[in-house]
């Protein structure tokens, strides 16, 4: 994950901006992931996304676990993947969200 281009447009759900379930830092990595996510997919670990973020290690894992309970975002653990990186998928709407509403 880097910071290539700071000015490109990040795919973040206008849903996401107002899901009151997550907090500031929550709504930051979801973009932090969008950003990076190929296919809606992304291999990242939490040491890389709290180095680009301004929150801190612990808010920054209470915000992944809003994410990962709300469903818009999964995490797999990978085996003997380096640096304790996951597969992250960046969903573009909670699973069992009507796609009609």
């Amino acid at each position: 994950m880097t910071r290539e281009d700071p000015n490109r447009p990040v795919p973040v759900p206008a849903s996401v901006l107002f899901d009151k379930r997550l907090s500031a830092t929550a709504k930051e990595l979801y973009g932090f992931l969008a950003d990076a996510a190929e296919g809606g997919e992304t291999l990242t670990s939490m040491s890389e996304l709290v180095e680009l973020s301004s929150s801190g290690t612990e808010r920054c894992r209470r915000g992944m676990q809003q994410l990962l309970e709300t469903g818009w975002v999964e995490r797999e653990q990978l085996q003997g993947a380096r640096f304790g990186r996951s597969r992250y998928v960046v969903h573009q709407a909670p699973p069992g969200a009507d796609a009609a509403a």
